[in-house]
C-alpha cells in the first residue's frame, strides 16, 4: 500500500499446519503463524528510510510413552504429552545503516494421565530457552573520482542463548545415571568486523 507519495506500507500474514494422523507417538502436530509490517519512506533516488517488525509463533504437539525397570509397559497411563511453543519477535530499521534485533523464547506444557509412571509431569517454571541476536551494519562511501569510490564498512553481531538444561558438559542434560543428547548447542558469541573496499567502475 502507498497511502501517500514516497511512503510504502507492506503487511504480511502467514499460516501453516502440519498434521500426522497415523502416528501415536512423536510429533503429532506442528503449527506456524506469523504477521509483520514493513514501512519504507523514499528520500531520493538513492536513499530511503525503512523499518520492519515480525512476530512468529511455532507450536508443537508431541506424545511419548515411558516404561520403568527395564520392562516395556503397555499401560496407556504411562503416556505423556508435551506442548512446545516458540515465540519469535524481530524488528529492525535502517538508512545506509541497518540494525535488527530478534528474540526467541521457548516454553513447554507437560501432562500425564493419573495413575501412570511417572505419576506427575514436572513442568518448568521458566522458559525452556531464550535466544537473542543483535546485528548492526553500517558503511560510509566516498566518491573519489567519477569511476572510483572507497567504502568503509562496520559489522557488529552478538548472539546469546539461555537454555534451562544447558551446562558445561558435552551433553544437554546429565545426572549420575543418565544423559540427554539433544544436539550440540554452540555458546554465545560477540564479534566486530571492519572492511575497506575500493570500487572501480568503467
Amino acid at each position: 500500500m502507498t497511502p501517500f507519495r514516497n511512503f510504502d506500507i507492506e503487511l504480511s500474514y502467514q499460516l501453516g499446519v502440519d498434521k500426522y494422523p497415523t502416528t501415536s507417538y512423536g510429533l503429532k502436530k506442528s503449527d506456524f503463524s506469523g504477521y509483520g509490517a514493513d514501512l519504507t519512506y523514499t528520500l531520493s533516488k538513492s536513499a530511503s528510510l525503512f523499518g520492519f517488525y515480525e512476530h512468529e509463533l511455532y507450536k508443537g504437539d508431541q506424545a511419548d510413552h515411558q516404561s520403568d525397570s527395564g520392562t516395556f509397559s503397555t499401560d496407556p497411563a504411562n503416556d505423556w504429552t508435551a506442548l512446545i511453543e516458540d515465540h519469535v519477535n524481530t524488528f529492525g530499521a535502517g538508512f545506509n545503516m541497518t540494525y535488527s534485533f530478534s528474540r526467541v523464547r521457548g516454553t513447554s506444557l507437560l501432562t500425564t494421565p493419573e495413575g501412570g509412571s511417572p505419576a506427575t509431569a514436572a513442568n518448568f517454571t521458566n522458559g525452556l530457552d531464550t535466544t537473542r541476536i543483535s546485528i548492526l551494519r553500517a558503511y560510509l562511501q566516498w566518491k573519489l573520482r567519477s569511476n572510483l569510490s572507497v567504502r568503509v564498512s562496520y559489522w557488529f553481531e552478538q548472539w546469546d542463548l539461555d537454555d534451562i538444561v544447558r551446562n558445561d558438559y558435552a551433553v544437554d542434560f546429565m545426572t549420575e545415571a543418565s544423559g540427554i543428547y539433544l544436539g550440540a548447542l554452540q555458546p554465545g558469541y560477540l564479534y566486530h568486523v571492519g572492511s575497506l573496499m575500493f570500487i572501480y567502475s568503467w
